[in-house]
Parts: C-alpha cells; structure tokens; sequence
C-alpha cells in the first residue's frame, strides 16, 4: 500500500479494490445467512 506516493490513478484503483471486496463480503455473508434460513435463490 502506498501512503504518500501514490498517483491519483493508484488511489482510485485502491479504492475501487477495497470497494469491490467490500460487496464480494457482503455477497458471501448474505449468501450463508440466507443458506442458514434454508434460501438459497441468491446464487
């Protein structure tokens, strides 16, 4: 990770990662909650 050097482009490319890992979480987490409660129609 860069703090102080990074390019603008670099900062977005970060921030996008980090957002698109965010939704990948978020899919898992409501994917076993929602196997738990026996729905499983989001796959």
């Amino acid at each position: 990770m860069c703090v102080n050097g990074c390019t603008l482009s670099q900062r977005a490319t970060l921030l996008v990662a980090r957002f698109f890992a965010e939704i990948e979480q978020m899919k898992l987490f409501l994917g076993d909650y929602l196997n738990q409660r026996g729905l499983s129609f989001l796959r």
